[in-house]
This record gives C-alpha cells, sequence and structure tokens, in this order.
C-alpha cells in the first residue's frame, strides 16, 4: 500500500523540526540558524530517498520559512497537528525556550496508536536529537523519561552532536552517518506507530512542557499608542483599535498588529515576550526597584499628545534605567504622520530625552523613525540585545515579594484610573528639645 492511500487522511509533513533559535548578533549579517537548516536540508534529502513521500510535497517542517507578517501560531499548530513525527533538537538553549516547550505540549497532547492492532502500546512519536550537548541534570523530566539510544547515531555524534558534525569538515563521514540513521529512526517511528490528528491547538495558551526554571530571558513589550476611542485631534482611527495592542503602522505589509510581530520576533531570539500596553502598565512599569527584566517601548507619536501619557513618561524617563529601550515607528505612507502637525522629534525629546539618549548608541533608526516592517526587524533585534545586555549588567536583584492574599492580587491600575500625582506631605517640624536635654 502506497504512502498516499494509507495517509489519505493525514497530509502534514513527515516530521517536525523543533529547535531552539540562535540569537543574532548585531551587525554579523549573518543567519543565526544557517546550520540548522543546513541539517534540516539533509535529513528532508535523505527521508525522500528512503520513503515513497509524494514528489514535490514539504516532507519536513521548520518554521525558519514562515514571513514576519505571517500568523506564525497558526502555521505552527497546523504542522504540529498533522506531522508524523516530532523531532526536538536537545541543546542547552533548547530547554530554557519557553515556545520550545509549547511545541513539544501541543504535539505531546496528541494519543499514540501502534500500527499492528496486535502491539498492545505503542512508542513515542517523538524522536529526540543532540544539536549541542545537555548533561543528565539539564534535562526537563518529559526528555528524560524517553527512551533512545543516542549512541546507536554513531560515537562522534554522541559525544560532539550534531552541531559540530554539521560544522566541522573533521566529521563530515560522522555527520552523513548520523543523518542517515536519524532518517531511518524517524521513518520506523512513524511507520509504527499514528499520532492521531487533534483539534489544532493555540501555542500562546499553552504551558511549556519543560519543567526546568527558566534564567531571565524574558522582555517586556510595551505599546505607547492611543485607542480608537482616544484618538488625539488630527488623527483618524486608521491602525488603531479598541487596546494600544491594536496598533498598526504598516497596514501595507502586514495586517497584523504591530505588537505580534514583535512577539514573533522576540520568539526568533529565543526569548519570552511578555505583552501590554503602557496605559496599563505604567504604575508597574515606574516601580523601578524590582525590575522583572528588559523593557522594550513601541512608541507610536501620536500618544505624546495625550497629557497624562505624557507625564507618565516623562517620569518613566526619571528613572533612567538602561534596561528600558524604545522603538519609534510611523509610515510616511500616512499621510497625517507625515503632515505638520504630527507630533514629531522635538515632543519625543523634551518628554523622554534619557530613553532617546540610551537608544541611539544601539541604533538612531529606531529612535528617529522606523518607516517600515523591513527596518523594524532589524531595529528591534539590534534594540532589544542591547537591553538585555543592560539589564544584565545593571539590573539588581528583585527582592522577596509574599504572595498575594485570600482576596487576591491588586488589579493593575490604568492610565484612565491615574489621576495627577498625589502631593506629598509637609515636613513635620522639628521637635524641641528640653533645656539640658541633648539628642543621640
Amino acid at each position: 500500500m502506497s504512502w498516499e492511500t494509507r495517509e489519505s487522511s493525514h497530509p502534514g509533513p513527515y516530521f517536525f523540526l523543533s529547535y531552539a533559535h540562535s540569537p543574532l548578533s548585531p551587525g554579523s549579517g549573518s543567519r543565526g540558524d544557517f546550520w540548522v537548516e543546513k541539517l534540516f536540508r539533509d535529513l528532508c534529502d535523505e527521508l525522500m530517498q528512503l520513503t515513497d513521500f509524494p514528489a514535490g510535497a514539504p516532507i519536513g517542517f521548520m518554521d525558519r520559512e514562515l514571513a514576519l507578517g505571517e500568523a506564525w501560531s497558526e502555521r505552527l499548530g497546523e504542522a504540529l497537528t498533522t506531522c508524523r513525527v516530532f523531532v526536538p533538537l536537545y541543546s542547552p538553549r533548547y530547554f530554557k525556550s519557553e515556545y520550545c516547550g509549547r511545541e513539544w505540549a501541543a504535539f505531546a497532547e496528541r494519543e499514540v496508536v501502534p500500527r499492528d492492532p496486535d502491539r498492545r502500546r505503542a512508542r513515542s512519536a517523538i524522536v529526540p536529537a543532540v544539536w549541542v550537548p545537555v548533561p543528565p541534570h539539564g534535562l526537563p523530566s518529559v526528555a528524560a523519561g524517553l527512551q533512545f539510544n543516542h549512541s546507536d547515531l554513531g560515537a562522534d555524534y554522541a559525544r560532539e552532536g550534531l552541531y559540530s558534525l554539521t560544522k566541522l569538515a573533521y566529521f563530515r563521514d560522522a555527520y552523513e552517518l548520523a543523518v542517515h540513521r536519524l532518517a531511518r529512526r524517524i521513518i520506523e517511528v512513524g511507520e509504527s506507530t499514528v499520532a492521531v490528528q487533534r483539534e489544532q491547538p493555540h501555542l500562546e495558551d499553552l504551558a511549556s512542557a519543560f519543567d526546568s526554571p527558566r534564567t531571565g530571558r524574558d522582555l517586556r513589550i510595551v505599546v505607547v499608542a492611543p485607542t480608537d476611542d482616544r484618538l488625539p485631534p488630527g488623527r483618524s482611527g486608521a491602525g488603531y483599535g479598541p487596546s494600544a495592542l491594536d496598533w498598526n503602522p504598516y497596514p501595507a505589509d502586514s495586517s497584523r498588529p504591530l505588537a505580534t510581530l514583535a512577539v514573533d520576533l522576540a520568539r526568533s531570539l529565543g526569548l519570552r515576550a511578555l505583552l501590554g500596553s503602557f496605559d496599563e502598565m505604567a504604575a508597574e512599569l515606574l516601580r523601578s526597584d524590582t525590575p522583572e527584566g528588559p523593557v522594550l517601548l513601541l512608541i507610536d507619536r501620536w500618544a505624546l499628545r495625550d497629557p497624562i501619557r505624557r507625564r507618565l513618561l516623562s517620569a518613566l524617563d526619571s528613572t533612567a534605567a538602561p534596561w528600558i529601550s524604545a522603538v519609534v515607528a510611523w509610515s510616511p505612507d500616512d499621510p497625517e504622520d507625515s503632515a505638520q502637525e504630527a507630533p514629531g522629534a522635538a515632543e519625543l525629546e523634551e518628554v523622554i530625552p534619557g530613553i532617546l539618549k540610551q537608544g541611539r548608541s544601539a541604533s538612531r533608526a529606531a529612535i528617529s523613525g522606523v518607516r517600515s516592517l523591513a527596518d523594524f526587524r532589524e531595529a528591534f533585534t539590534v534594540v532589544v540585545h542591547r537591553a538585555l545586555a543592560q539589564f544584565s549588567r545593571y539590573a539588581p536583584d528583585p527582592p522577596f515579594r509574599p504572595p498575594s492574599g485570600p482576596s487576591g492580587p491588586s488589579r493593575r491600575p490604568t492610565l484612565r484610573s491615574m489621576g495627577p500625582p498625589p502631593e506629598p506631605p509637609p515636613p513635620e517640624p522639628p521637635e524641641e528639645e528640653a533645656p539640658g536635654e541633648r539628642r543621640p
């Protein structure tokens, strides 16, 4: 029976390659995941030779081809729902990635049954591969529980991992052997098991399958933009929505809000993004004594026309936290943005001079105004790398916070609920000393 007939209800890729994106070095001009892409291509070629998979069909899936303006979560969810085999690339970075843990969790929700009805128990449809060796204590429980003999792929592979074998010509023979045996192992699992399809998962709603603690790779993305019900004079509602998170300055390039695109870029850098609007997070950000991670402000210049927002931004600027960075986005195709009455660099300089000064040392383009989605990708990468470095260098350890009481945590204050700051109480007059009494 051919593959097409046997798997007519299973049109997805044969395997899903799950890997941790390598952080890009600003200005390097190189692709951080070049060697993973080489492994993926070689693995696909090997499987095409060893199976009767339909010619021209994508036999493997990795998210390297997802465009910035594309809904990556839907594409990943579809592939995770329809693939036969899940292939995670083990590395220290992999098990610290929130999104890799979600991919694992999404595939693990699918029931695996044996193709042979006489078999009582099916094997797992997860075939791990070592990209960079991970010590046993660095494996989360879901990975430690998998029974897989890595030495079957060769002694050099088990000792060095696929990254060394892929990159170094010295290991060329060992690399080809490892890829061939890994492909055969994927086929063995794919032909002996069926991973039952389930409803397509929403990766944003899943918890990571990894129980290992994260190590501060969190980025808070804060959107400073108006909402469609509180627009400044001279501004139409195009590109805005009920929340600041709906702001889309580049509608010609993408139909998705800038905030969700920024989350995708953070994920590609191996970061976990915590997203919020400045209107909701202003009070929390002003508590500069308890930083929880670097902060990136996505700024719409029109937001400066709100007096309360201006005051809160100015207060945030006065904290002089070096891990707070900004990207100013606007489109020259927007006639209102290009008009004389649009807020300009002078207003930004008046409100957040400190943040702008810090930002210029990383990317002048991010501060002067990013004018396209392609430029936004480049500016985002540079600015985020600087924010991470500054946070690692200067941020103090957060103090202990007692758990919330029975009533739960207090409601986060919003911009609408915040009025002018209260006047400080007048200083108390000094106590008069009694005659002959000396105060210690």
